[in-house]
């Protein structure tokens, strides 16, 4: 069992071609923070997905748009903090590029609660409408299939409830039966 050589003395040709997402970590930096601006504006689409098939197209495409350039940022930082795990540099980007990603999911998260409001009929007309917005289309009908399994907030709160309520009966019992017992 011969030593791991360490990845500056492996072949070129040996070594996954990070450069092809980033030339430099500069580069990156530029990304990383063109993606934090289009966030920020991404909350414009807030409230406008029904209101017409090219909104609803627009707002799709853009969360798609977003959500591939926050791969290359997030791949490209893990990959290089893991190429050398002491790099306290590489560390750091992997880290921002992981709050990036929630804040990310942050911005973006009105966007399924906000389709699943539109009605069918609306949706069906929107893709007869708007030829492109067929690449989205396996997209809803997942969205709309989970729909059937997802509980509202409230049905949530009131399962909680009454989970609770049947617990009651028990809890007392036990609050009376250990407060009779007597250890002498």
């Amino acid at each position: 069992g011969g030593k791991i050589p360490a990845r500056c003395e492996m072949k070129k040709e040996d070594q996954w071609k990070i450069e092809d997402l980033y030339a430099s970590d500069e580069l990156w930096e530029q990304d990383f923070q063109k993606l934090k601006e289009q966030m920020q504006e991404f909350s414009k689409y807030e409230g406008t997905m029904g209101d017409s098939a090219e909104q609803l197209y627009q707002v799709l495409t853009e969360q798609d748009r977003l959500n591939m350039l926050m791969e290359n940022v997030y791949v490209y930082a893990n990959q290089k903090n893991h190429e050398d795990m002491g790099n306290g540099t590489y560390q750091k980007m992997a880290g921002r590029a992981q709050s990036l990603m929630s804040a990310l999911s942050d911005a973006v998260s009105f966007v399924e609660s906000e389709l699943l409001e539109i009605p069918q009929e609306k949706l069906q007309k929107f893709l007869e409408e708007k030829e492109k917005l067929c690449l989205y289309k396996r997209y809803i009908d997942e969205k709309f299939r989970e729909k059937e399994h997802i509980l509202s907030k409230e049905m949530e709160a009131v399962l909680a409830k009454v989970y609770e309520l049947g617990r009651a009966p028990q809890n007392i019992f036990q609050m009376f039966n250990n407060a009779d017992i007597d250890f002498g």
